[in-house]
């Protein structure tokens, strides 16, 4: 589990039937001891909760497994009813002597939607693979470091002080507890994002992971969040390369990671998204403009893909993955 300073004693995880799911660092997930699935998770927890008057649930996450899968045990909670969830956590500090401690956990909140207080600060992570991921507060980027100290600036003499922690990109749960330990060390309520019915790729045409091939090999990946409206997401250059003409080509994953697309909009036709260029080919780019792309819809998930900066080529052709 995620090391924590400021989760608080939850005895009643550790009591018989307490309806406990653990995600391991392979994305397996279990109610109890029972294997399932995050396809049927839902269905599960509404027949355990069933039997139960505390309709509480926790939520045991191995740090270093992906926050994605997180994510989507946490849509099956909310899609359930269970608002505020607790994530099991490990602590900083062990006991003296040898005795049983209780366990101890941070409470959430988690939904579809946005919460309703006008003063939340957003709190955006933009992972790329590795650590510590990107961090961004009311889209202005800062140090991890700097995180207690803006939110405390931000909250100082709001009523009800909330937080809302979204993500994109390749991410541990570790490092999004991380951010919702600091958010609760300044006195915060912390609120989730998560998948469900609406802003998904059922009822977005543009939400979902779309991907491009050249030459029968993976090219882009593209992964869009629709939330209310809300855009955000990744996508993924890969590089292909061929040692002669005669040579098939071939693809380097080797040196491809994710990248937060930059202000994206969408008019109900086309996507449009700029992508950092510095990392491109350092030293040479790093200063260089973000480069323009729009993804013109050309059918049910399809689309094409074009770089504005290279207009007399052809786009390249999208196709959404199916549900």
């Amino acid at each position: 589990m995620a090391v924590t300073k400021n989760a608080l004693p939850v005895p009643e995880a550790d009591r018989q039937g307490a309806l406990v799911v653990s995600i391991t660092q392979d994305g397996s997930v279990y109610i109890g001891i029972r294997s399932t699935s995050p396809e049927v998770l839902a269905e599960s927890l509404k027949r355990a909760l069933s039997n139960q008057k505390d309709k509480r649930i926790y939520i045991k996450g191995d740090a270093r497994s992906s926050y994605a899968r997180v994510e989507e045990v946490l849509g099956a909670v909310s899609a359930v009813g269970v608002e505020a969830p607790v994530l099991l956590t490990a602590q900083q500090d062990s006991p003296e002597v040898s005795m049983p401690v209780p366990p101890k956990g941070l409470e959430v909140w988690v939904g579809p939607s946005r919460p309703t207080v006008a003063q939340a600060s957003v709190v955006e992570m933009l992972g790329s693979g590795q650590r510590p991921p990107t961090l961004k507060v009311n889209n202005e980027q800062i140090d991890w470091a700097a995180l207690p100290h803006t939110l405390t600036q931000l909250l100082q003499g709001q009523g009800e002080r909330m937080v809302q922690i979204r993500t994109a990109g390749t991410l541990a749960f570790a490092d999004v507890v991380a951010a919702i330990d600091i958010s609760r060390s300044v006195g915060a309520k912390v609120f989730l994002v998560t998948p469900g019915p609406a802003g998904t790729k059922a009822d977005s045409p543009v939400a979902g992971t779309w991907r491009g091939k050249t030459y029968d090999l993976p090219a882009v990946v593209l992964t869009v969040k629709d939330d209310h409206g809300e855009l955000s997401g990744t996508v993924l250059f890969y590089l292909l390369h061929r040692k002669t003409e005669q040579d098939p080509w071939e693809v380097d994953t080797t040196h491809s990671k994710p990248l937060p697309l930059l202000d994206p909009k969408f008019d109900g036709k086309t996507l449009s998204f700029q992508v950092s260029h510095k990392e491109a080919h350092p030293p040479r780019t790093l200063n260089d403009p973000p480069v323009s792309f729009e993804m013109r819809l050309t059918g049910k998930g399809e689309a094409e893909l074009q770089n504005l900066s290279e207009r007399h080529a052809a786009g390249l052709k999208m196709v959404r993955d199916a549900k």
